[in-house]
């Protein structure tokens, strides 16, 4: 029971962590006037753990939902900002 819990913790702060960071990514991208995003997987891989599939397979998803999110002055959605939005898989 308490290694399940760990392990679950474990994949929420590393989903924490991968939101923090393409949060970061994104705007930083936005206020440089960036218009075609590259995204790599950040954090999927060796720091994923056990949890490396579900990640990689949420990770769309999530950038998705952060596109989707309205910011800035006139609360327009994050993916308006950009032309396109790439993410690369490697194999």
């Amino acid at each position: 029971m308490m290694m399940m819990l760990l392990l679950t913790l474990t994949l929420l702060l590393l989903l924490l962590l991968l939101l923090t960071l393409l949060l970061f990514v994104l705007d930083a991208m936005m206020q440089h006037g960036v218009t075609v995003a590259l995204l790599a997987r950040i954090s999927t891989g060796i720091y994923a753990g056990p949890h490396r599939k579900r990640v990689n397979r949420e990770f769309e998803t999530i950038v998705n939902e952060l596109l989707s999110e309205k910011v800035g002055k006139f609360q327009e959605p994050r993916g308006k900002y950009f032309k396109r939005v790439c993410i690369p898989m490697l194999k």
